[in-house]
């Protein structure tokens, strides 16, 4: 019975040792994309900081959103709904201006991760096939 626990206790600091570690890569992510919003969009530190504030929070509402078992459609849907959220709280510091901008920025990224992520699929040996020398 203490095994059980105690590979349980593991177990379970395991796996959210493993999430915080997600996390943490995702507002690392972030960083580095609001990096290149604030030197284009000319932000002060303030405005930086709201905005990482709101694309943080609607960041894990879509992660918690992709890890339900529901179907992939209504996955989309609820995130075109997050996402109008986060323009609407994002326009509270941007003006009209800066707030296309932000968005155009944030398509193209999201291209990138896309591009870079299809490299990756691609990309390394499969089980069985050798390199030809």
């Amino acid at each position: 019975m203490k095994k059980i626990i105690l590979t349980s206790l593991v177990l379970f600091l395991f796996i959210g040792s493993s999430i915080a570690q997600k996390q943490k890569k995702s507002e690392k992510a972030i960083d580095k994309q609001l990096e290149k919003v604030q030197e284009k969009l000319k932000l002060d530190n303030i405005q930086l900081l709201m905005i990482k504030e709101v694309v943080v929070k609607y960041q894990k509402e879509k992660i918690a959103l992709r890890n339900q078992e529901i179907p992939d459609e209504e996955k989309r849907i609820q995130i075109r709904e997050i996402n109008l959220k986060q323009e609407k709280e994002l326009s509270q510091f941007l003006n009209e201006k800066q707030l296309i901008e932000f968005k155009k920025i944030m398509k193209e990224q999201k291209k990138e991760v896309r591009k870079d992520r299809s490299r990756k699929k691609g990309s390394g040996n499969r089980r069985g096939r050798r390199n030809s020398f």
